[in-house]
């Protein structure tokens, strides 16, 4: 199933979760280039972020970004990608032990949403 971000009701969840190397995109000198990307991450007042091993916040981010939005940054635990939960998730397989579980919490709601591809 392909759904678009614009097509999708967001509203009704409150934060955002996403790694650090995506958070460093929200610097000004790395602008978001789409709008339609803009537009989403607008539509977020809180963002959760998984502090990624290898990928640093870049300097002026956290302070920037914690200007816009409130902002909860968690240390690494484990260095398994977004993508290879989502698709283990898709082949039936547990992924509750692939992340920490405050964030499992947060997700296993929604899970349903690993077997969309957003584009």
């Amino acid at each position: 199933m392909e759904t678009r971000l614009k097509d999708y009701d967001i509203l009704k969840y409150s934060a955002l979760i996403l790694g650090s190397d995506v958070l460093n995109h929200f610097h000004p000198s790395e602008k978001i280039h789409r709008s339609q990307d803009k537009e989403f991450f607008s539509k977020f007042t809180n963002l959760i972020v998984l502090e990624r091993e290898g990928a640093l916040i870049k300097e002026g981010v956290r302070d920037y970004v914690s200007q816009r939005w409130n902002m909860k940054i968690y240390p690494p635990k484990t260095p398994i990608a977004a993508s290879v939960i989502r698709q283990n998730y898709r082949e039936g397989k547990e992924v509750s032990h692939m992340m920490p579980c405050y964030v499992w919490d947060l997700i296993k709601p929604h899970a349903n949403l690993f077997h969309t591809t957003f584009h």
